[in-house]
């Protein structure tokens, strides 16, 4: 098994591995649509800033 970047491609599936209710019993809040998974992964695997003035940071860097 590889690890590989998170993709947008991924939220139908996720979509499936997140649908358990259990998992929001001590978080709140309840599983994500295929559409809001899609939204939340292309705004975490863009990079960057809409507008360029952020960049993305190497994880486990300030």
């Amino acid at each position: 098994m590889a690890l590989r970047p998170l993709t947008v491609g991924d939220a139908e599936v996720m979509s499936h591995v997140l649908a358990d209710p259990t998992l929001y019993e001590f978080t709140g809040g309840g599983p994500a649509s295929v559409e809001e998974l899609k939204r939340r992964y292309a705004i975490q695997t863009r990079g960057n800033s809409a507008d360029g003035a952020e960049e993305d940071q190497p994880r486990g860097r300030p």
